[in-house]
């Protein structure tokens, strides 16, 4: 049997192929190379569909999601049609990336309304959809948390999605206004999904400082592709809740992409750190981590000493039953403990490090190094 050399296999760009790309895409984009971002993009994008072409699979959404970002960036309008409706016009299964795409095409063509289903193909998207035919609105959790979601948190090697990697995951589905009623009796028993991943390097010093995962723990533990589908089936289309949960999105959406599995929906999530800082805390980012925040609302703290997954959400859990509790004027349960109106303390933890108090504590040793110099001269 002849084996096609690997430079000829299609999907191929420069020896790699297409699916090897999004840290390289994720790291032009963070550095403000945009149009570098765009011409690879554009290349990635020729790979895909000349792999669909032999394959018949259909086309990888990914580079079309990317470079539809890379344009609205730019400011480029006119191009994003064009991408999105070259996009439309691909052989590709039904799922919600697909669905968001065309979504998308449909509300620059002029239609305000969501793509009904099973609609996939250029050809079936009308200029203006008959109002019998339009579905529900996507959902945004901004303003109140939803009652039946996942809870997500992960730990890393880092901060930068597709640079750093996952070393712990944990997940969560909740029922925010059973967990409301339970939260005050006593604690909450959660059914979580809960990983520890093999980053694939070393795990820096400073990280494991936060979170505890040492690169010894991890060595004989799976690769996050391991158990990439079957957290990905484990949220499926519910509504994802986290603390800063943009970080989480980012890091589990790289993974996801570099898997080959289909990446989250980022429009249908609440974060309870905004929530916090929104309503608790007068729109400031310092003292709004979360072991501040479960601390200012009831007094709940990590049960030890560093940043872990499952901890991390079961708190995560606690703080977005009591603001569900708050938004649908619950009685009882959270909502009785909850203080929503505690004043900020002095304290912050280590993600504040560095803050006005360490900036005040250098001032008053100047100060008093000054006072002491002018007493030994004079």
């Amino acid at each position: 049997m002849v084996k096609t050399p690997k430079a000829d296999r299609p999907g191929m760009h420069r020896n790699k192929h297409h699916s090897e790309y999004p840290e390289v895409v994720q790291a032009l984009k963070r550095e403000g190379e945009l149009q570098a971002a765009e011409r690879l993009l554009a290349q990635l994008i020729d790979a895909v569909e000349a792999e669909d072409a032999v394959e018949k699979l259909g086309v990888a959404p990914w580079c079309y999601q990317q470079m539809a970002i890379v344009k609205r960036k730019l400011r480029d309008r006119a191009g994003e049609i064009d991408l999105l409706e070259r996009f439309a016009a691909q052989r590709h299964a039904p799922g919600k990336a697909v669905e968001a795409l065309l979504e998308r095409l449909c509300k620059l063509r002029g239609d305000e309304t969501p793509l009904p289903p099973n609609r996939t193909h250029l050809a079936d998207i009308p200029a203006a959809m008959h109002p019998a035919e339009r579905g529900p609105k996507r959902q945004r959790c901004c303003d109140a948390p939803p009652r039946y979601a996942v809870v997500l948190d992960v730990e890393t090697t880092g901060f930068s999605a597709g640079k750093d990697k996952i070393v712990s995951w944990a997940a969560a589905k909740v029922d925010l206004q059973d967990v409301a009623r339970k939260a005050a009796k006593g604690g909450i028993r959660l059914d979580a999904l809960h990983e520890i991943v093999n980053p694939g390097r070393p795990i820096p010093k400073d990280a494991a400082a936060v979170h505890g995962i040492k690169t010894s723990d991890v060595k004989s533990a799976p690769p996050f592709a391991e158990s990439a589908q079957e957290l990905r089936s484990y949220i499926g289309d519910s509504p994802i809740i986290g603390h800063n949960v943009d970080f989480d999105l980012g890091f589990l959406n790289a993974e996801f992409a570099t898997a080959g599995v289909e990446i989250l929906d980022s429009s249908h999530v609440f974060c309870t750190m905004r929530y916090f800082q929104k309503t608790c805390n007068n729109g400031r980012r310092q003292g709004s981590s979360l072991e501040v925040a479960a601390n200012r609302l009831f007094g709940e703290g990590r049960r030890g000493k560093r940043h872990e997954a499952l901890e991390d959400v079961r708190l995560t859990t606690l703080l977005a039953a009591a603001f569900y509790a708050r938004s649908t004027k619950m009685r009882g349960g959270i909502a009785a403990i909850a203080d929503f109106d505690a004043p900020p303390t002095a304290a912050q933890d280590d993600d504040n490090a560095g803050g006005l108090g360490s900036i005040a504590s250098v001032l008053f040793w100047l100060l008093a190094a000054g006072a002491l110099l002018v007493w030994l001269v004079f």
